[in-house]
């Protein structure tokens, strides 16, 4: 089960990847919070996932939110986040610290592998040289 938020698109790009490469099921968080849907069980072997951007070194609240309410029943064969950040200097660390409590203490006993990927945005209009 992967559950993912997305203010543009990258992350959602990603979740949906995910998902079909995974066989996982995939649940966008604001129509989750929408519906009051908090409680979901895991099937056995079923991995849990999350994806979303980074917002100033750490998760949205919005996942954050979600994440102190979400109630889960089974236990996930394999843990993880996957962070779509604008590649920072030295932002992976800080993303981990922020991100990392809020999912240890929630799904203690859980560890999760971190992915980070980098989203380039290209500034159109911009005066480069054509190579």
């Amino acid at each position: 089960m992967i559950f993912y938020y997305s203010g543009c698109g990258n992350s959602r790009h990603i979740a949906l990847g995910l998902a079909n490469k995974l066989g996982e099921r995939l649940v966008f968080i604001p129509d989750a919070i929408r519906s009051s849907s908090f409680s979901y069980e895991l099937a056995p072997g079923e991995r849990l996932g999350f994806v979303w951007p980074v917002y100033c070194w750490a998760p949205p609240k919005l996942v954050l939110d979600f994440v102190s309410r979400l109630e889960l029943s089974g236990k996930p064969s394999f843990c993880f986040f996957v962070v779509v950040e604008f590649k920072y200097i030295y932002s992976d660390a800080i993303v981990i610290a922020n991100a990392e409590k809020a999912f240890i203490d929630n799904f203690l006993g859980n560890r999760f592998c971190p992915f980070f990927y980098g989203v380039y945005t290209i500034i159109f209009g911009h005066s480069c040289p054509r190579v």
